[in-house]
């Protein structure tokens, strides 16, 4: 298997899926949950696999959504063209939806290693996972509900109960892998460099 924006390594039963946009801090572009979703299927699917791995290049497990402006000149034509379009909204949040739901369909865990930023949608991807090793030192939360207000998610009050969630999902606020660990948003946490 061979991506753009993942690295895929497997042996020993183990297959080990690591984001790999590190100067973008692993934003979730489009391209990036797609190959995700095939990714994680295809790991799934295969019989010499017992159990997936989810980590992150560089100095961020993911940082949440990308939303930089578009680069190119085609994709400033494209952007143009979905801007006040409710369908393309709709295909794009169906699109993450699908890569979330995806990691719960898969009949082989994944154990997610979170470290550095877990912003955003990067909560998202990692909480969807049925484990979570935090670094101690990791940065977690959704502060975008400052400026965006609350996001459709539900995995906050799956993990840590109505009352944490709704602190994350009003305030913004983040916690450390320590305090995510202290809360129950994560299995444990351990020193970085035992991650």
């Amino acid at each position: 298997m061979s991506y753009q924006f993942i690295k895929y390594e497997a042996s020993g039963g183990i297959a080990r899926v690591t984001l790999n946009r590190p100067e973008k801090l692993n934003a979730l572009s489009q391209q990036l949950q797609s190959e995700l979703i095939e990714c994680l299927t295809n790991a799934d699917e295969d019989p010499e696999i017992r159990v997936i791995t989810l980590r992150g290049a560089g100095r961020a497990f993911c940082a949440g959504y990308d939303i930089t402006p578009p680069q190119s000149d085609e994709d400033r034509e494209t952007t143009e063209a979905r801007r006040g379009n409710i369908r393309s909204d709709m295909q794009r949040l169906q699109k993450t939806a699908r890569l979330m739901t995806s990691i719960f369909d898969l009949s082989k865990p994944v154990i997610a290693g979170i470290h550095g930023h877990v912003i955003a949608g990067g909560t998202d991807l990692a909480l969807h996972c049925d484990i979570i090793i935090a670094a101690e030192d990791a940065n977690i939360g959704f502060p975008p509900v400052r400026s965006m207000g609350t996001p459709p998610t539900h995995m906050w009050t799956y993990m840590v109960g109505p009352q944490w969630a709704k602190w994350f999902m009003l305030t913004g606020e983040t916690v450390s892998g320590k305090e995510a660990s202290d809360i129950g948003l994560v299995w444990k946490s351990v020193p970085a460099e035992g991650l």
